[in-house]
């Protein structure tokens, strides 16, 4: 999904422009440059090598620091960690076989929008609303486990 040009510092970049650098980055089929030559073109909507050399290097370097950006920032604030109950359930399992699908339903469904609509939401804005479920759930099993106590 290109829907328009992608300014890190504005936020511009959508949630599925964010699905697709992340599968990209992942991807050990491509070299280096590939990735890069994809992530750009998944974030602008065309090649690089469109554009003049220097404009082309200036850009490249704000897409790779927004990119270390979000990457820092997920890791640091949106990191989980399953509950022993959850790991026995299959959590990982789960996510191995639906991916990013189940976080696109459940915001579609939480919202009443078409998951479409969704991932063409600004990523910083998806980002938001999942940090901020992750504090209010880290929040509810704390309260949980404290009136737990409480009780016996």
């Amino acid at each position: 999904m290109r829907l328009r040009e992608w300014k890190y510092v504005e936020g511009t970049f959508t949630y599925g422009q964010r699905i697709g650098v992340g599968e990209i980055l992942r991807n050990d089929d491509l070299t280096e440059y590939q990735r890069l030559a994809e992530c750009w073109k998944e974030l602008y909507g065309w090649p690089a090598r469109l554009m003049p050399p220097k404009m082309r290097v200036a850009r490249l370097n704000r897409m790779l620091d927004g990119i270390k950006y979000w990457v820092e920032l997920e890791a640091q604030t949106l990191k989980y960690d399953p509950t022993p109950e959850q790991e026995r359930a299959g959590i990982k399992n789960m996510f191995a076989q639906v991916g990013h699908m189940g976080t696109v339903k459940a915001l579609a469904e939480k919202f009443g929008k078409d998951p479409d609509i969704v991932l063409g939401w600004e990523w910083a804005k998806v980002y938001g609303i999942l940090h901020a479920d992750l504090k209010e759930y880290e929040y509810e099993q704390r309260y949980t486990r404290i009136m737990s106590n409480k009780r016996h």
